[in-house]
């Protein structure tokens, strides 16, 4: 090879160049982000390749180049993937889902009751006479009822968590909601709330005896 003189026509074969070198796809990123991939009908080098698998050569005369670092649109297409991956996961897109998968959430000491048309959860105090802590009620819509010693809890309370309509439609919104529950202090409730809460009750109570006579 001494003698070689190097052409405009002369070429390298490909089984001298590491794959990472080889490019055999374009692609471009779209405004959605969504990447285009077209296949190249012929292969061709990156601008830095460099030939260093020589076959039939003594050893040390090859060498596995170090994996470069993708390009900065390269990077953003791959994180701008991987969140998408993770908020699809996360979303919980329906009542029956919801289902399938709440009580692996719940930690211990909580008990849960389903029905068609809501999940009841709720902790009971043992230390002392057997008592209801929380109550949380899941309804088909996703929208979150929460009692505290039987005192309904303002949603506004919780509403940095469920966001403004009050629903658990992300499993990061349901983790965070019970590790709330679980820091909650008694003092965070104040005696006007029981006394709206009692009122609440009677006007159900009322309210339901009211579509029995109807009945």
């Amino acid at each position: 090879m001494a003698d070689f003189i190097l052409s405009s026509t002369a070429v390298v074969c490909i089984k001298h160049f590491s794959s990472q070198f080889i490019i055999k796809k374009d692609s471009v990123v779209r405004d959605d982000s969504s990447e285009l991939v077209v296949p190249r009908k012929f292969p061709k080098l990156a601008n830095d390749a460099y030939p260093s698998i020589f076959p039939n050569q003594p050893s040390y005369l090859s060498n596995e180049p170090s994996t470069s670092r993708k390009s900065p649109s390269e990077r953003k297409l791959r994180d701008e993937q991987k969140f998408q991956e993770q908020c699809t996961n996360d979303t919980i897109n329906s009542f029956e889902i919801f289902q399938q998968t709440y009580a692996k959430k719940l930690g211990d000491g909580w008990l849960n009751i389903k029905t068609d048309h809501l999940i009841f959860c709720y902790k009971l105090d043992i230390n002392q006479c057997l008592s209801i802590v929380f109550s949380m009620k899941i309804y088909k819509d996703l929208t979150v009822e929460i009692w505290h010693d039987s005192v309904l809890l303002k949603t506004k309370s919780y509403h940095f968590i469920l966001g403004e309509h009050n629903k658990c439609d992300r499993w990061t919104k349901c983790d965070s909601l019970l590790s709330w529950l679980a820091a909650f202090k008694p003092k965070d409730v104040k005696p006007n709330e029981k006394i709206e809460n009692a009122i609440h009750l009677i006007k159900d109570t009322c309210s339901q005896k009211d579509d029995s006579d109807k009945t």
